[in-house]
């Protein structure tokens, strides 16, 4: 019995069990290996995706920025030109006011009121004349109240001028009212 041998065969598998042993450690190592690549593949390729979703995005906001400069800047024109608009309008609504004053100044005066000046400044009146009484001036001023397109008058001054002139006493009288630039039709207006 001391011819059998038995180490040879015990070494076959011992070097059989190493080499499965080295086999099985490189292919899992191979295997984590190449886990660990797809999943840094997975989210590299997820990385990427959103980059790109930012920057489509840092696209669309910048193109959104630059429209909403464009609307700014168009209602800062509409705005303008509104102003512009309500400009021309008031100069439109404006422009015969002279001559609605003059063609009812001798309606507007009643008799014994004699106007020696008229001043028209910044849509203001500045009335300077004489006067047989006081109230003929107080007629004047009612008068001047009853149209909607002229302000409430109010009196500067009445001073008894000295002497008689043509037989009469005169005032002399310092009245300013002011004009409504918006003005109604004549037939609103109360006469």
């Amino acid at each position: 019995m001391s011819n059998i041998n038995l180490l040879p065969w015990r070494e076959e598998v011992k070097s059989k069990q190493k080499r499965d042993f080295w086999v099985a450690l490189a292919s899992s190592a191979g295997i984590t290996v190449l886990a660990l690549l797809l999943v840094q593949n997975y989210y590299t390729g997820l990385q990427d995706k959103q980059s790109a979703r930012n920057q489509f995005l840092e696209k669309e906001i910048a193109i959104l920025d630059h429209q909403i400069g464009e609307i700014r800047k168009i209602k800062e024109q509409k705005q303008s030109l509104k102003e512009r608009i309500a400009l021309i309008q008031t100069l439109q609504e404006s422009r015969n006011i002279p001559t609605k004053i003059f063609n009812n100044l001798p309606l507007i005066a009643p008799t014994g009121v004699y106007l020696d000046s008229l001043a028209f400044k910044d849509s203001a009146i500045n009335l300077d004349g004489k006067s047989e009484a006081n109230y003929r001036v107080a007629s004047l001023m009612r008068n001047i109240e009853q149209r909607v397109w002229l302000g409430t008058p109010s009196i500067r001054s009445i001073v008894a001028l000295p002497g008689k002139q043509a037989d009469m006493e005169l005032s002399k009288f310092q009245l300013n009212f002011a004009v409504n630039l918006g003005l109604p039709n004549d037939k609103k207006e109360a006469k």
